[in-house]
């Protein structure tokens, strides 16, 4: 029977515990996925394992609870896919491709149980840092389940948490946002600061660590002891110490070492002339609301998040398309430098030059570079295509390339070639 594309999915693939969502038609909600009914919190363990008697592989709780004597537990999946370390289960050795193909063909089966006549259309995966290995490692393991490239999206938690906020009703982000994390580094702070002076509407992040004030080690020191008066005092004067003098109307609070109740009192302080929410399923939920737009079926207000690595500027090159005079975007504001390697086709009308317009949106700024094209064959007009192309040398550094590719059989190619640097 063949199965319908209609689910988008968001999935967290993280270091400790990943999480899938899904959103869900008949409800018109973001459901969270989870491998057993009694965890309804969706947190699967980032694990895999093999049994000794079946050799049958287990993912999750199930590998979670493996001993020696039961089979192979295979963790620390992602750290190990990063630094490009081969697993070896008895006697075989595998990739971390071929890991992860297996992590995820586990997992996105739980959709099954859910969906069962249904498979996906979009799905985005969240990671906390985007390196290049480990994103080449994702859309590798997915397109040997037959998710093909063009239905997944990779993007990191920065990324997911601004989906997320900006999907929410707009009372809940008039003003900046905060957003408290303890995951297995610590705690950390992070603030959208949206500005809504530019068009399109440009979101920063800033972040702050605090790691050594709170972190998971003393979390669990507590559950032993059975005391949180301590843990709440160092969260609850961080928090107002960061949240000094800024304009913050919601705070969202998550990671695992948020789970449970100790905190509760803290935040109840927090709210206090705030909306305060709290919920381990932040950056699943903003990935399938990423997944949502990607398909078509979710708006959000135009905004460029200017992230570590982005450009900060938009690189135009004005042509005319069906009589009249429009901008052609090659790189957007807010895109990561190095993700930029546009090109696009023109045909010159009475040119032997052309016009680079770099605008930044932030300084209201807008400049223009000619790249002249010397010792262009001289044509009839409209018979010459000029190939355009752009990459970055870094977030501030782009080089545009024209090549004179001819007009087919009217017109043979030059070859010619020419390059400019240009700052943005």
């Amino acid at each position: 029977m063949k199965q319908d594309r209609s689910l988008y999915v968001g999935f967290d693939l993280g270091r400790t515990y990943s999480q899938i969502s899904c959103y869900d038609v008949k409800s018109d909600k973001i459901v969270t996925i989870c491998q057993n009914k009694e965890m309804v919190d969706g947190l699967i363990p980032t694990l895999l394992g093999v049994t000794k008697e079946q050799r049958e592989w287990v993912f999750g709780t199930e590998a979670k609870q493996l001993n020696e004597d039961d089979g192979i537990l295979i963790d620390q999946i992602l750290e190990r896919i990063i630094r490009k370390e081969k697993f070896h289960v008895f006697g075989v050795l595998f990739t971390g491709e071929d890991i992860l193909e297996k992590y995820f063909r586990k997992t996105l089966l739980l959709l099954k149980r859910y969906y069962p006549s249904e498979s996906i259309k979009k799905i985005v995966v969240t990671i906390k840092e985007k390196k290049t290995v480990l994103v080449e490692a994702i859309f590798h393991a997915l397109e040997q389940l037959g998710i093909e490239k063009d239905r997944v999206a990779v993007e990191g938690y920065e990324e997911s948490y601004i989906s997320y906020a900006l999907g929410q009703e707009r009372e809940l982000w008039i003003n900046d946002i905060g957003l408290f994390e303890l995951d297995e580094e610590g705690l950390s702070y992070r603030q959208l600061i949206l500005n809504r002076r530019t068009n399109p509407m440009i979101v920063e992040v800033w972040k702050k660590e605090f790691y050594d004030t709170l972190n998971l080690p003393m979390i669990k020191e507590q559950e032993k002891t059975k005391t949180t008066e301590k843990n709440e005092f160092l969260f609850l004067n961080t928090a107002k110490n960061v949240l000094y003098k800024q304009g913050v109307s919601t705070i969202y609070v998550t990671g695992i070492g948020f789970l449970g109740e100790w905190a509760d009192k803290a935040l109840k302080e927090l709210c206090v002339g705030r909306r305060v929410f709290k919920g381990p399923n932040l950056y699943t939920k903003g990935a399938c609301l990423q997944a949502m737009k990607l398909g078509g079926i979710k708006q959000y207000e135009e905004y460029a998040f200017i992230g570590k690595g982005a450009i900060k500027a938009n690189v135009m090159l004005p042509v005319y398309h069906d009589a009249k005079e429009e901008m052609l975007i090659l790189a957007k504001v807010g895109t990561l430098w190095n993700e930029v390697n546009n090109e696009a086709d023109i045909i010159l009308d009475n040119e032997d030059e052309i016009q680079i317009i770099v605008n930044d949106p932030m300084k209201k700024e807008t400049k223009t570079h000619i790249l002249e094209m010397d010792g262009l064959p001289v044509r009839a007009n409209k018979m010459t295509r000029i190939k355009i192309k752009i990459s970055f040398l870094d977030e501030k550094t782009a080089v545009i390339t024209l090549k004179d590719d001819g007009f087919g059989i009217f017109s043979e190619t030059s070859n010619r070639v020419w390059e400019k640097t240009i700052i943005v």
